[in-house]
């Protein structure tokens, strides 16, 4: 019996059967991608009084469930050969008798000297071919972090006023001092500035207080401080803190 089929599927006690009762057991020949047995389904080369048959079956899968069986056994002769080429046999194995699972058997009831030959031909895969050896010397994880540099003990953050941050970082702070700053940061020429969206600042009377005029240049004072002055005053100045270091931290 020589069969060839895209699919060869055994349900339910189907079968594929070469048995006989006086002679040698028949051959079957199997060429199929998939080769599916469930629920009893089975294929035998049996035989009663003579040898059992042969069984070839070449598949890239070999399905067997739920008690499906190949099997080319003999009562009184010898086993036949059961031959199977495939990529990935799942749900059977070869055994030495016929079980409850699902088995490939070539027996005799002879005895075990007469038992027939089971090949099985898949792919000879090491388990371990796909593992990648790791490191057993692992990185000191303090060698893998940079050490941060240390704050400088003359750095301050302040934030003056009696408002406080605001709640949004896109708000302008809000003061309550008459100072403004009027310098601009980019050299742009000076407009007027619109003042109808400006917040009104707290204004405070000063009796007898002198005249506020814009500062002009930057100077240093008796304390080494550095101060803001206009034009109008003569007390001698330097343009800039001498050192490493503003005069602001070196008096501090």
């Amino acid at each position: 019996l020589n069969a060839t089929a895209n699919l060869i599927r055994l349900e339910n006690g189907g079968t594929i059967n070469a048995a006989t009762a006086a002679g040698n057991g028949g051959n079957i020949e199997l060429q199929t991608p998939i080769l599916l047995l469930r629920q009893g389904g089975n294929i035998n080369t049996n035989a009663g009084n003579a040898d059992g048959g042969n069984i070839a079956i070449d598949t890239a899968f070999l399905i067997a469930l739920e008690n499906s069986d190949i099997t080319a056994n003999a009562m009184q002769g010898r086993g036949g050969r059961v031959s199977i080429t495939a990529q990935s046999i799942l749900g059977t194995e070869f055994r030495e008798v016929v079980t409850a699972e699902s088995d490939i058997t070539a027996t005799s009831a002879l005895g075990p000297e007469f038992n027939g030959v089971v090949e099985l031909n898949t792919p000879e895969l090491e388990p371990d071919s796909g593992l990648v050896e790791l490191p057993t010397a692992l990185n000191d994880p303090t060698d893998q972090i940079v050490a941060g540099c240390l704050a400088d003990s003359n750095n301050r953050f302040v934030i003056g006023g009696q408002n406080g941050l605001p709640s949004n970082p896109t708000q302008q702070l809000q003061t309550a001092g008459s100072w403004q700053d009027w310098r601009f940061l980019n050299e742009v020429t000076p407009t007027a500035a619109a003042t109808n969206n400006l917040p009104t600042a707290a204004q405070t009377t000063i009796s007898n207080a002198p005249s506020i005029r814009e500062a002009s240049y930057a100077k240093v004072n008796e304390n080494g401080q550095l101060v803001l002055a206009s034009s109008a005053e003569t007390t001698s100045f330097s343009s800039h803190a001498s050192g490493g270091e503003c005069a602001a931290h070196r008096d501090s």
